[in-house]
């Protein structure tokens, strides 16, 4: 029955240019074909499927995890992180670059993909200048964001270093949900603090999860603080009034490989 069966789905694959057709199962099946050199890879697809359920969660699963799936090995494991990996690295290269950030929408669109399939928490931090230009987007700390002390002084080195005069913080839950915990607002609460001691304004702090976001310094400093838009000696009072272009129903992520709207 699986006598020449690669060869066939190759065939399939070169015949409809890619892999339109293909079932979640059929597109394991083939993948693993290059983690398994020889052999067959239709049981080791099938105890993928009935192990996690579907191929979002096989791409969410560990090295650890996939490698205990029978018949697969830390190759074939390694081999699907790295799938994993390409799908963020795609989507957050097709995000376009605009010339500011004062909308919520456009920062979401543009922090989706940092966070995409992640089995551990991340820390990212972007920094602007007086007109909300991004100016970079930085990696602060992987695991567990209780670190503080430690983190804010690796902000405290970046953000001088690029001149920065505002920020933007975003890390996940994963697995979990997009509601922050009270250590979550407590160290927002430090980090805002020892920003605005040089300065430097603290413009939101995302939660992430694998489907939602949750900005907090909205529902919990409220509208009225320091804008990031300084124009002339006056400050841009009207800042977060446009700055949340959504409402709490429309808290969710998008992945998408089309191209994001303008």
């Amino acid at each position: 029955m699986h006598e020449g069966h690669r060869a066939r789905m190759r065939e399939r694959f070169l015949l409809n240019d890619g892999f339109d057709g293909f079932s979640d199962f059929e597109f394991i099946e083939t993948l693993l074909y290059y983690g398994k050199p020889r052999g067959d890879t239709n049981p080791c697809a099938h105890a993928l499927m009935e192990r996690f359920g579907d191929f979002k969660k096989i791409v969410d699963a560990s090295v650890d995890e996939l490698s205990a799936v029978d018949g697969m090995g830390v190759h074939s494991a390694i081999l699907i992180k790295v799938i994993g990996e390409a799908m963020r690295r795609y989507q957050k290269n097709m995000v376009r670059q605009v010339q500011n950030y004062t909308r919520m929408s456009l920062v979401v669109e543009y922090l989706s993909p940092l966070f995409l399939g992640l089995d551990h928490e991340r820390l990212y931090m972007l920094m602007f200048n007086d007109r909300m230009n991004l100016i970079d987007c930085v990696l602060i700390s992987r695991g567990s964001i209780n670190s503080t002390e430690v983190q804010l002084r690796l902000m405290l080195e970046k953000i001088i270093a690029k001149k920065a005069t505002a920020v933007i913080l975003a890390h996940n839950h994963p697995n979990g949900v997009a509601i922050p915990s009270e250590c979550d607002v407590t160290v927002t609460d430090q980090i805002k603090t020892t920003l605005e001691a040089i300065h430097v304004t603290l413009v939101e702090h995302f939660i992430v999860s694998d489907t939602h976001f949750w900005p907090i310094m909205r529902r919990h400093y409220g509208m009225f603080r320091p804008s990031p838009i300084i124009t002339g000696e006056r400050t841009e009072s009207y800042f977060y009034e446009t700055f949340y272009d959504l409402e709490e129903e429309d808290y969710k992520l998008h992945f998408s490989f089309d191209p994001p709207s303008k």
